[in-house]
């Protein structure tokens, strides 16, 4: 017999219409995030109150996106290129939120 993790249900939003804020004051890098499942996390993070840095190679998309989102910011970055993680601007900046987390999603 399979056991399967149970999870207590819980809205993502409470019942008076207000969004959950489950990532409240955190900052989470997306890599992968300017169109398909990358840019989905992206909405539902800051959705959920996290700022998203929204990572890619696909500029024109990540900026639409950025501008669509209120707290998300857009970078150009290539994951398979050392040079371009060392060169991202962007470090600097996460680096002082006090709670991060990251996910990816790409080709």
């Amino acid at each position: 017999m399979r056991r399967f993790l149970q999870f207590p249900e819980r809205p993502l939003a409470s019942t008076e219409g207000e969004c959950g804020m489950r990532f409240a004051e955190k900052v989470v890098i997306v890599t992968g995030g300017a169109r398909g499942m990358g840019a989905s996390h992206a909405r539902g993070l800051a959705a959920e109150g996290a700022r998203v840095a929204i990572c890619d190679v696909l500029d024109d998309e990540g900026e639409t996106l950025s501008g669509e989102l209120a707290r998300a910011q857009y970078w150009h970055l290539d994951v398979t290129s050392e040079e371009s993680w060392q060169s991202a601007s962007w470090a600097s900046q996460t680096a002082s939120a006090t709670s991060r987390a990251s996910g990816g999603c790409g080709a």
